[in-house]
């Protein structure tokens, strides 16, 4: 999935709501009791979509525009007319099957309940007309991807400090038992206040969920079945990886027992995790490998790439990653 990208808000400072607060549903009961204020919602909406051009609906929420597509859906931007706030919507592509979508619903329905400052939140799960979607907190900001690109290019204090609120992310999702099994710097987003969240957990699977669904390839990582030459290859290594519902993640990310179609664990995303810190301290990944079976070849052998001339991280840094990986 792309970053979500927009304009929201989100306190994510997990508070119970006070009585005197009024609640989703009480703002339901006022919204549908209320003519003045749906008349001028309406009013809005006929200003912003003509007749020749009525906006898409999911439920409550209306479609503005499109931001992104993946593997797992298309992602839009909405506008919540009960809660009158922006949100990103995820709609699962039909493709995926029953099972799958189950599972993923059930996922989602799991990050709805966890609320933390460094995990974009999850609202809502719905299914509109066969077509399942997830309602979610719609962010303004950069990948830490762009974010490492900008020049010019940010510090290695700088890089540390935004990637500490991600694994704080990581971490809080583990405490519920979700494996993330594709963090990456494309998954991840950076608001203009300096925020850091984690995205797109649509690749999370519960802990000890049975992977009943994903397929057995007597060990064989999938991308080097479907691979038929080295180019195939090297263009795998960055992309979200899929077949028959079952998503394997990122191989430029992964840890080598995921690559190897091994069960993915919290071990997992720790790996990924100083993967992609590595790279935005050191401006390169730490593994060398044009093709996935090279990256395997390098893993497997501990060959970290050396410390590029001129970079000022402490030593201590380095260590401390090398023991992550």
């Amino acid at each position: 999935m792309g970053a979500l990208v927009g304009t929201g808000e989100h306190d994510g400072d997990g508070s119970t709501v006070d009585d005197d607060v009024p609640t989703p549903g009480m703002v339901r009961r006022e919204v549908e009791a209320s003519p003045a204020l749906n008349a001028m919602r309406a009013k809005v909406l006929g200003a912003l979509f003509p007749e020749s051009a009525a906006p898409e609906r999911f439920g409550r929420y209306v479609v503005l525009d499109t931001l992104g597509e993946g593997g797992m859906g298309t992602v839009l931007r909405a506008f919540d007319l009960e809660l009158d706030r922006p949100v990103a919507i995820k709609v699962l592509h039909g493709h995926l099957g029953e099972k799958h979508t189950a599972r993923l619903k059930r996922e989602a329905q799991a990050m709805a309940k966890l609320s933390h400052p460094n995990v974009v939140q999850v609202y809502e799960v719905g299914q509109v007309d066969g077509q399942t979607f997830v309602a979610m907190e719609l962010v303004k900001g950069k990948t830490p991807k762009q974010w490492m690109e900008q020049e010019p290019r940010p510090d290695w204090k700088a890089c540390v400090r935004m990637f500490l609120q991600l694994g704080e992310g990581l971490a809080a999702a583990h405490t519920r038992g979700l494996i993330h099994r594709d963090f990456k710097p494309g998954n991840a987003i950076v608001d203009d206040e300096g925020r850091a969240r984690v995205l797109d957990f649509g690749l999370a699977r519960r802990g000890g969920v049975d992977n009943d669904d994903e397929p057995d390839t007597g060990g064989v990582p999938i991308p080097v079945q479907r691979a038929r030459s080295d180019q195939q290859q090297v263009v795998s290594l960055d992309l979200a990886l899929t077949k028959t519902g079952a998503i394997l993640g990122t191989p430029a990310y992964m840890p080598l027992e995921q690559m190897q179609g091994r069960e993915a664990d919290a071990r997992s995303d720790q790996f990924s995790f100083c993967v992609s810190l590595y790279e935005a301290v050191y401006g390169e990944r730490p593994y060398e490998g044009g093709t996935f079976a090279a990256l395997m070849a390098s893993m497997h052998g501990a060959q970290v790439r050396p410390v590029p001339k001129g970079s000022k991280a402490p030593a201590a840094l380095r260590k401390i990653l090398l023991r992550g990986l």
